[in-house]
């Protein structure tokens, strides 16, 4: 549970600190696309080395400060009005909570795929 928390607090301070660097470039066109899944998956990723294990508690965390992080990154870009962020960028915020989600949840297996336990023995 220590290891969950530190994960989260890990995720939220490398969230605020990319939006911080982030806002200060010109989020529109596909940039705001590109950087927000590339920073969910970093951050998503990140959160997972310092847990030790995926979760759906840490997937909702993850997806929870990524999103707020792109958005916060948009309100810098935008020089503090709403009405200049572009399509784009709330797509790309929209991207990155679902990019977070999927890269850190649990992972299934799913049935029939992999080795099977009959096919470690090959007939001539």
């Amino acid at each position: 549970m220590a290891r969950l928390a530190l994960a989260v607090l890990t995720a939220a301070g490398a969230s605020a600190l990319a939006a911080v660097i982030l806002g200060e470039y010109d989020l529109r066109g596909i940039t705001p696309l590109v950087a927000a899944v590339m920073l969910a998956l970093v951050i998503g990723e990140l959160a997972v080395v310092v847990a030790g294990s995926r979760s759906v508690v840490l997937g909702i965390a993850c997806a929870v400060t990524v999103g707020a992080g792109v958005v916060w990154a948009l309100w810098i870009s935008s020089g503090n009005d709403w009405s200049f962020v572009s399509a784009s960028g709330w797509v790309g915020a929209a991207l990155a909570v679902l990019t977070a989600l999927v890269w850190v949840a649990p992972r299934r297996r799913l049935r029939g795929s992999g080795p099977r336990e009959d096919d470690s023995r090959l007939e001539p």
